[in-house]
């Protein structure tokens, strides 16, 4: 798992803030993740209980240790300006985020990342 410090110079993810529930979050869109996951530490502070399904899903870390993610928040919807985005989302113990967006988030919704300034690009935003 990437720290913040190592996002901000890595040149392959960007951070952004989104809006859950209202509530600011700290986002990491990652094209090398495949799913999305939100902090465990994030699901407290957010009611998502109408959307919870327990899972036995487990994830591989790029150290190869095996953690699981045992619960699936379903269906969550995130904002980005005046924009609604819909995803999964798998909940996970991260640390220096709040939420992950990986590539099944990306793909649904045309997003880019842009190594270059370090931002997400979406269809008819930016973040």
């Amino acid at each position: 798992m990437m720290s913040k410090m190592e996002a901000a110079t890595s040149g392959m993810v960007a951070i952004g803030t989104l809006f859950l529930n209202s509530i600011q979050f700290c986002v990491m869109f990652d094209s090398i993740v495949t799913h999305s996951f939100i902090s465990t530490r994030s699901t407290s502070q957010i009611d998502l209980q109408h959307v919870k399904v327990e899972t036995n899903y487990r994830i591989k870390l790029p150290n190869d240790s095996i953690v699981g993610c045992p619960i699936l928040h379903k269906h969550v919807f995130i904002s980005v300006g005046e924009s609604i985005f819909y995803r999964d989302l798998d909940q996970f113990d991260l640390l220096d985020f709040d939420i992950i967006l990986g590539m099944n988030w990306l793909i649904t919704y045309g997003a880019k990342i842009d190594c270059k300034d370090l931002k997400a690009i979406l269809i008819d935003e930016e973040c």
